[in-house]
């Protein structure tokens, strides 16, 4: 069933999602202690700030890879064999075909 994807499993992502967030992201990091002002605290909140948006930059990149590739058999891929075998039963049905093919379901919490 997984087959009818293949064409979307082989197109090439989107050049946004492959390069943009890698480019981008040290440059905030490494600019925001820069922006604040100097005071007797501002070593520490430029510490936490560059933190947090390096953290945030970083994150947005590893979901831009993690999107890449939604097909497959990872946890959080999409569960293609379900989603065609509902179709297949929806079909099915309207056309009044019987037996009913039995639904894919979870196997240890996972729907593949």
């Amino acid at each position: 069933m997984a087959e009818a994807a293949a064409p979307c499993a082989t197109a090439p992502a989107p050049i946004a999602l492959l390069d943009e967030p890698a480019a981008t992201a040290p440059s905030p990091s490494a600019n925001a202690p820069a922006s604040l002002p100097a005071s007797g605290w501002a070593w520490k909140k430029r510490a936490v700030l560059s933190a947090v948006l390096a953290y945030a930059f970083f994150g947005l990149d590893q979901l831009g890879e993690e999107m890449e590739d939604p097909f497959g058999l990872e946890p959080n891929d999409l569960p293609l064999d379900a989603l065609v075998r509902t179709i297949e039963i929806d079909q099915l049905d309207a056309l009044g075909e019987r037996p009913l093919p039995e639904p894919l379901l979870p196997q240890g919490y996972l729907l593949q």
